[in-house]
């Protein structure tokens, strides 16, 4: 009877428990990583032709119906010109208005905001278009 040289099993590894490893790794990630914390409203946001988009660390967003968020909470827009009123360092507010929101509502809340929080810069955000 003739038996396998042993030398010829020894020099092929097994690459299974690796296998098993990425493919663990690869379900952890897609299960557990997220890129960007998710808004607190379901908008659709505007087109701009130009401009960058950046993760601001003060947002309000606005939803088609006027609801308004800032920074992940909902709230009305009296506090949110109060919580504007009360930071030591208003800076720089992004506004991300939902494409569906009438513009005189958008002026409305934007008038609103213009009065909030000394010193406070207001920007509109919008999606770049391609």
């Amino acid at each position: 009877m003739r038996l396998p040289d042993a030398s010829h099993r020894a020099s092929e590894p097994d690459l299974t428990p690796l296998i098993n490893i990425v493919f663990l790794l690869l379900i952890f990630f897609m299960i557990a990583g997220t890129l960007a914390a998710r808004d607190a409203l379901t908008i659709t946001p505007a087109a701009a032709v130009h401009g960058d988009s950046a993760r601001p660390a003060r947002s309000l967003v606005i939803g088609a119906d006027g609801a308004l968020a800032l920074d992940g909470q909902p709230l009305s827009l009296a506090q949110a010109r109060a919580r504007l009123d009360d930071a030591e360092r208003p800076g720089v507010l992004f506004v991300k208005p939902d494409r569906a929101l009438p513009a005189a509502t958008l002026l409305e809340i934007l008038g609103e905001l213009n009065t909030a929080g000394d010193g406070l810069r207001v920007e509109l955000l919008a999606r770049r278009e391609s």
